[in-house]
């Protein structure tokens, strides 16, 4: 059994702090460790962060883990302003530009600036594509992102092997009551319960 963990995991061409560590916990956790299941045969479980596409299984897609820069537009005062308008957008200015307090002094960039990920969705929905041709394997997403709801849906009408495992039973924009109507025979749930 293999484990692919999709994620943000560059940062331009470096490695984020999250995926060193989570190549660090899984070696030593489960990494390639053997489970024996109660028939008496045992699953060899692998895990490995996905980089890229499994199709192009050597090459790396770059800059799947952005920075946004604030959305915040600074105008010029008018000339009839007063001097503390003036004062208080040379401030704001500068607290953009640094990112820090100006009382205490405590790095806010993390509040400021918006983090997300890139290609990663569409990374997922492309490997989804790429199995729907396969027999012997059986695949299960984990993830509540309303974005895979279309891959999936394709990967049921196409396969009886594909499983959608949610971590929360209540997902963003009720999913639940727009698609349940259209959702493939082949449609198969399973929630993650608390303390999964």
């Amino acid at each position: 059994m293999q484990i692919l963990l999709y994620g943000g995991w560059y940062s331009n061409r470096g490695k984020t702090r999250l995926a060193e560590n989570l190549v660090a916990t899984l070696a030593v956790d489960v990494g390639y460790d053997r489970y024996k299941l109660q028939s008496g045969c045992t699953v060899d479980i692998k895990v490995k962060l996905a980089y890229g596409l499994q199709s192009m299984r050597e090459r790396v897609f770059y800059g799947t883990f952005r920075r946004y820069e604030p959305s915040i537009k600074i105008k010029p005062p008018k000339e009839n302003c007063c001097d503390d308008s003036r004062r208080f957008l040379q401030a704001l200015r500068e607290y953009l530009k640094s990112g820090e307090c100006f009382g205490c002094h405590t790095d806010m960039r993390g509040q400021i600036y918006a983090e997300g990920q890139k290609m990663v969705d569409t990374m997922l929905a492309c490997d989804l594509q790429s199995l729907a041709g396969e027999k012997d394997y059986k695949v299960a997403v984990v993830s509540s992102d309303n974005d895979l709801i279309p891959p999936i849906f394709q990967q049921s009408m196409l396969s009886h092997n594909v499983y959608h495992v949610l971590t929360k039973e209540v997902s963003d924009h009720c999913y639940e009551e727009y698609y349940y109507p259209m959702c493939p025979q082949n449609y198969k749930q399973i929630f993650f319960t608390m303390g999964v």
